[in-house]
């Protein structure tokens, strides 16, 4: 969570227009189900959404086999954390753990706040005790993952210009 996967994933696919198709995982799942992911968490609770997200990324895994062009997928980060949607990326392409300090990742927590359900009336103390433990626990999963990327420095048009350049030269230079 606020490790930059969708800042990174569009600024991957503007640079590689014609290359690179983007999801993010979690407006797919918006996009099917006709509303927010906080009203699916209000309205249905965390485990129907966590359903609807294997069951997205599932279609994704199969319409990209199709389409003749690399699939970025911002996934939320609690998806690799079903083993079956971890063992589904794994087999369908290179899983990369974006890791941002914490630092960067509490400013980013902080500033998106409002439209993340797990995060609702946390003050700056219980988001940072909320994502060291989440991190925690979820570690064990994305240790799983074939890479991991420094996202820390996403924050500013010229930090982003620089973190998809070293992106695209670890994981996308032959495309």
């Amino acid at each position: 969570m606020a490790c930059g996967k969708t800042t990174l994933g569009r600024a991957i696919r503007d640079a590689m227009p014609s290359m690179i198709w983007f999801v993010d995982l979690d407006e797919a799942v918006e996009r099917r189900a006709g509303m927010s992911v906080k009203e699916i968490f209000a309205t249905h609770g965390e485990a129907a959404f966590r359903r609807m997200e294997s069951d997205e990324l599932y279609r994704i895994c199969i319409h990209s086999c199709s389409i003749g062009r690399r699939v970025v997928v911002a996934c939320g980060g609690g998806t690799p954390c079903r083993k079956e949607n971890l063992s589904m990326m794994l087999e369908n392409g290179i899983v990369i753990w974006l890791k941002a300090n914490e630092e960067r990742t509490l400013q980013r927590l902080i500033e998106f706040q409002d439209s993340r359900p797990l995060l609702a009336g946390m003050d700056a103390d219980a988001l940072k005790d909320f994502a060291a433990r989440n991190l925690r626990e979820r570690t064990p999963f994305y240790s799983g993952a074939n890479a991991v990327f420094d996202s820390s420095y996403l924050d500013t048009p010229e930090e982003i210009e620089l973190t998809v350049r070293r992106f695209i030269n670890e994981f996308l230079e032959c495309v």
